[in-house]
């Protein structure tokens, strides 16, 4: 919407609007659909067709009332505004607008599941390696206890050996 506000010359000479539209606030500042189709009528646009996901966004065309008239004028259909207008430019050029409008959002939302097809690989994969490090840690956690294990008893039996070499070694000269 902040595009198009400050782009009022350009869509003045602009015959169709193809946009990213939301029904719900999937952001902070989301402009919601109903807010679109009202700044695009106010600068001679209506919305032809509308593809949206089930989670609330997609695209949406817009048309300049103006070129639609004329062409289905010239198909000599009459037409009121609304919902007619965009059954003439359907029957013009429906299956295309349906196309090019469901084509892009299904290649988005195509995208969208490999990356998170790709996503749930990688965390599988940093599972894997997050239980073999902790598997890791427990190993060498229990190498250093048996490693002190084997300090403390090498304590003990040099504590003892020394009680029983003091009574051999005599008295100790303070020199030596």
């Amino acid at each position: 919407m902040l595009v198009l506000r400050g782009a009022t010359r350009v869509m003045s000479t602009a015959d169709c609007i193809y946009a990213e539209v939301n029904e719900r606030p999937l952001y902070a500042g989301a402009t919601l659909l109903p807010e679109f189709d009202s700044f695009l009528a106010s600068h001679g646009f209506d919305r032809v067709a509308t593809a949206l996901t089930v989670h609330g966004w997609g695209d949406a065309l817009y048309v300049r009332k103006e070129s639609v008239m004329s062409a289905a004028s010239a198909e000599r259909t009459p037409l009121k505004p609304g919902y007619d207008v965009a059954r003439a430019l359907r029957r013009r050029v429906g299956s295309r607008v349906r196309a090019v409008v469901s084509g892009a959002v299904d290649r988005r939302f195509d995208a969208v599941e490999a990356e998170l097809g790709q996503m749930t690989h990688r965390m599988a994969i940093i599972e894997q390696m997050l239980v073999r490090g902790e598997q890791e840690i427990e190993a060498l956690r229990q190498q250093v206890e048996e490693c002190l294990d084997f300090l403390r008893i090498q304590h003990t039996v040099v504590r003892e050996v020394l009680e029983e070499v003091k009574p051999l070694l005599g008295p100790r000269n303070p020199e030596q």
